[in-house]
């Protein structure tokens, strides 16, 4: 039978416990088991007479009755210690089951007599306040971390929010046709914010900047990162037009402001329209794609350079090839070739390649498209891992 998409399964929900910060989980606990302890003053309540004993039973029902579902909430990421803990308690609440019952046996029965009314009222509504305690405090407590965890939740999903409307500022609305070439990029995030980013830069009537990038991890902070690599792109590009020199620079200043764990991988391509020139640079990033518009022959281009932010100081390289009206570079990032399928198989780039191949001729949008579909196909509903982004330019 197909699950319902509002049911969650053990593993879901024990993958969201280990999530919760420890205060909350403890919170959390405490809510079900006081809930859960009002057990014990309705199963002593159900006893015909109440001894004077009945301070000791009513204890070791409360107690059981809110260590069971304690055990089962803290532990539920734990199986074999759940299984364990649950025993124990479980051996232990029997054991004073037994003993209660051989004591109750040497003993004479003690006959109900009329004076014991007021007592047995009073003892009856001790039990009864006691219930209502419990679960007043624990539904009390429970409706707290609720109404918390919406606000929490609220407040993260206004910050993703304009998070993601940051990164849409940054993505071009439209390529089209500039500069003697068309162009059209898409960029499908893993996270409601990606840490991937392409662009395209005018620099001349004759002269066009197509970047793709890829900020290391991804969600929001991926997203800010971005923000700060168009940025400083922007502000260097009105100093050089040298792409080596260009790297350099976000190197020196990605290295200097994020922290050791954070890097970026990219591509350029510097489009020449006047002397169909392309100088092409990758940093530690997959190579550039271009597809002759005569022969449909593919050809790789990249340079060894390192991923930006990695080290302080270090040489860059650039790499300079001609075209001819017709021919395609396709920019893409990693998570399109590492896109997974059920049985844990890479998409590969060998797979993009003739992807590419089959589709060589088609405009800039459709080959995008195209190759997404591949992609899509193959993944065959598997959750995607990385961001997947794709910059197709030809030549006119």
């Amino acid at each position: 039978m197909a699950r319902s998409a509002n049911t969650i399964s053990q593993s879901e929900f024990s993958a969201l416990l280990k999530t919760l910060p420890s205060g909350t989980r403890v919170k959390l606990t405490l809510a079900v088991s006081l809930t859960f302890a009002t057990i014990g003053p309705l199963i002593t309540l159900g006893e015909p007479y109440l001894n004077e004993n009945y301070i000791l039973q009513f204890l070791a029902t409360t107690l059981f009755s809110a260590l069971i579902p304690a055990n089962i909430i803290w532990n539920l990421h734990r199986i074999r210690r759940m299984l364990l803990t649950g025993m124990v308690i479980v051996l232990l609440f029997w054991g004073w089951i037994y003993t209660q019952n051989r004591s109750r046996d040497s003993q004479a029965a003690v006959p109900f007599a009329a004076e014991d009314a007021s007592l047995q009222a009073q003892r009856r509504m001790l039990l009864a306040t006691a219930g209502t305690v419990f679960i007043a405090l624990g539904y009390g407590l429970f409706i707290m971390l609720v109404t918390r965890e919406m606000q929490e939740r609220s407040r993260a999903e206004a910050e993703i929010r304009v998070a993601r409307d940051i990164q849409t500022s940054l993505l071009p609305a439209e390529l089209g046709a500039q500069a003697g070439c068309e162009a059209y990029g898409v960029m499908r995030p893993a996270a409601s914010v990606g840490g991937d980013y392409f662009d395209r830069f005018v620099i001349s009537p004759h002269q066009t900047l197509f970047i793709v990038a890829d900020i290391s991890g991804h969600g929001v902070g991926a997203g800010i990162l971005a923000a700060m690599f168009k940025s400083t792109v922007w502000m260097e590009l009105r100093h050089t037009r040298d792409l080596a020199t260009l790297l350099q620079h976000l190197n020196e200043a990605f290295h200097a402001l994020t922290d050791r764990k954070t890097f970026v991988t990219c591509a350029m391509l510097l489009l020449d329209r006047q002397n169909n020139r392309a100088t092409l640079a990758t940093a530690g990033h997959p190579p550039i794609v271009q597809i002759d518009g005569q022969s449909q022959r593919l050809q790789k281009h990249h340079t060894g350079n390192l991923a930006l932010g990695l080290i302080s100081r270090t040489a860059f390289s650039e790499k300079t090839v001609s075209f001819r009206p017709g021919d395609t570079f396709v920019l893409y990032t990693d998570g399109t070739f590492e896109a997974m399928n059920p049985q844990g198989d890479m998409f590969g780039e060998e797979r993009l390649q003739q992807v590419l191949a089959r589709q060589t001729g088609r405009p800039p949008r459709q080959l995008c498209e195209a190759v997404l579909q591949a992609v899509r196909e193959f993944q065959q509903g598997q959750f995607q891992m990385d961001d997947i982004t794709l910059l197709t330019v030809r030549c006119g």
